[in-house]
C-alpha cells in the first residue's frame, strides 16, 4: 500500500504493463476471499485503473462490465 501512497502507478513512469497486471491479479483476490480493503493507496489505484480508456475497452471486449 506504501508503493501508492507516493505514486500512482507501479513504477512511478506513468500507465506500463505492470499496472495492468497488477490490476488484473488484485482482482482476482474477490475469487479466494482475500480482504484488500485496508489497503486504501491500493485501492485508489484500482479506481484509478478500472476507469483508464483501455482499462475499460479491454474489460468490455472480455464482457466482464
Amino acid at each position: 500500500d506504501q508503493q501508492f501512497a507516493d505514486s500512482e502507478n507501479v513504477l512511478g513512469q506513468g500507465f506500463t504493463i505492470a499496472d495492468i497486471y497488477l490490476f488484473v491479479v488484485t482482482r482476482w483476490a474477490s475469487f479466494i476471499n482475500l480482504d484488500l480493503s485496508h489497503l486504501k493507496a491500493l485501492q485508489r489505484f484500482m479506481h484509478r485503473m478500472q476507469q483508464h480508456p483501455s482499462v475499460q475497452k479491454a474489460m468490455k471486449n472480455e464482457g466482464i462490465i
